[in-house]
């Protein structure tokens, strides 16, 4: 992780909340799985953009997030639209990613995910990433 970052506002009252994405790795030739944790919290744009484009697009070199205000997006549901510019690792063209960042409440656990909304990618955003799911914080 580096250093300290700026705290997301709004997304977390004053708990360390961690979104924690797997990614397959292709090491010449061998398969290794990455684990990226980012305290959601207290990154700021770049660092969570960086962990849910490694989840979503593993061979794709991060350039830059943007994340929106947070809004209400259903009862007892917080969300941050926002979008990750990056080039692709294969043809170095860019590319850009929309995504939801939602906060919930479920069973008295802090859960979080990420749902792409946009991709102008030739590769669709990994069907596998953890990120898709609800996941503890």
């Amino acid at each position: 992780m580096k250093g300290t970052s700026k705290a997301v506002a709004g997304l977390c009252a004053a708990t360390f909340v961690y979104l924690a994405a797997v990614a397959p790795t292709d090491r010449g030739g061998a398969t290794e799985m990455t684990l990226t944790i980012v305290p959601v919290a207290h990154a700021d744009d770049a660092e969570l953009g960086h962990s849910i484009l490694a989840c979503f697009h593993p061979t794709g070199d991060f350039v830059r997030a943007t994340l929106g205000a947070p809004f209400q997006d259903a009862p007892g549901r917080t969300a941050r639209n926002g979008t990750i510019d990056f080039h692709g690792g294969f043809t170095g063209n860019a590319y850009q990613m929309g995504f939801v960042l939602q906060q919930s409440v479920i069973g008295g656990d802090r859960m979080w995910r990420v749902t792409p909304t946009s991709d102008n990618a030739p590769t669709q955003p990994a069907a596998n990433c953890s990120l898709r799911n609800w996941t503890k914080g």
